[in-house]
């Protein structure tokens, strides 16, 4: 090992595939609603509502729609990953403007 010669690090910005980075950020959406779900439940009186039943989602028409909007962003981190380019340019840009809207 020579002590005489400077090791020169050279910082390096590795190009990330966009697939990578549109499902990362559906990962970020997902952790959103789940965060969202957990924080409602610091709401003073919001579980004595749900063990009486008094839930706002307590209609099972609700309970779907609300498992269908959780669900769309997690299956939307696999399909941005494995789409081809134009159904995945398509699919993210309609349900991005669905879940921004």
């Amino acid at each position: 090992m020579n002590s005489n010669k400077k090791s020169a690090r050279i910082l390096q910005d590795v190009k990330i595939n966009v697939k990578i980075k549109l499902s990362a950020l559906w990962v970020a959406v997902t952790l959103c609603y789940v965060y969202a779900d957990v924080f409602v439940l610091y709401k003073p009186g919001h579980i004595e509502e749900i063990i009486a039943g008094e839930s706002a989602l307590g209609s099972q028409v609700s309970l779907l729609g609300g498992a269908i909007m959780v669900t769309i962003p997690a299956i939307m981190v696999f399909l941005s990953l494995t789409l081809k380019a134009k159904a995945n340019r398509w699919a993210n840009i309609i349900l991005s403007i669905i879940y921004t809207g």
